[in-house]
């Protein structure tokens, strides 16, 4: 039986989310990233280019903290997308606080999705996370865990999760009342081991001289 068996009998609520179209402006974990940029930019989406608001934007996400342990060919980009599919104005992407809208982050690895943010400056309502999440079900559906309550059943995990997908592929977190994070589970497994490898590394050396 395998980890996510497991997790399949533990679920607090069953979601099942009807699959319908909340927008076709918004990514997908496992897609391509030319793919999805001709889809968000056709919606009036930008990237962030600027280094000093991507370096703001950037702070306290939870993928920050693993990038050191990132594959070589791990890419990070930032986008932005408003309410209304406006293209913003150049003035207004350089000092973004008082735009009105969606900040999307990706983490791309070999220029597919692994691992994406969208963080909504006025607050994500219930009904856009679940279209958000039927956007990523692939004729799926979606469990309610916690990987915390799973305990030794639960499967290595960088960012924790509040939900799995049925098929264990793709796991998603709310981080707050702004913003909802869905991601790879092979990558997120990944980072978890090669933290843990590394720590096991160091430990020895840390401890040296006591």
């Amino acid at each position: 039986m395998t980890k996510f068996e497991k997790i399949k009998k533990f679920p607090i609520i069953i979601c099942f989310l009807t699959l319908f179209s909340f927008s076709s402006l918004y990514s997908r974990v496992g897609e391509e990233k030319s793919t999805l940029e001709i889809r968000l930019f056709r919606g009036g989406g930008i990237q962030y280019k600027e280094e000093q608001v991507v370096d703001r934007l950037q702070r306290g996400m939870p993928y920050i903290k693993f990038e050191e342990y990132f594959p070589t060919s791990c890419l990070v980009k930032v986008y932005f997308k408003t309410f209304d599919g406006r293209r913003p104005k150049p003035s207004e992407v350089e000092n973004p606080r008082n735009l009105e809208g969606w900040d999307v982050h990706i983490v791309f690895y070999k220029g597919i999705s692994m691992l994406e943010i969208y963080k909504k400056n006025q607050g994500i309502s219930e009904f856009e996370i679940v279209h958000l999440l039927n956007l990523q079900s692939a004729n799926s559906f979606w469990l309610k865990t916690n990987s915390k309550e799973l305990g030794e059943e639960a499967p290595d995990s960088s960012f924790g999760f509040d939900m799995v997908r049925d098929d264990g592929k793709v796991r998603a977190k709310r981080l707050n009342a702004s913003t909802l994070m869905i991601f790879s589970s092979d990558f997120d497994e990944g980072l978890a081991r090669a933290r843990r490898e590394d720590l096991e590394e160091k430990a020895p050396e840390s401890i040296n001289g006591f």
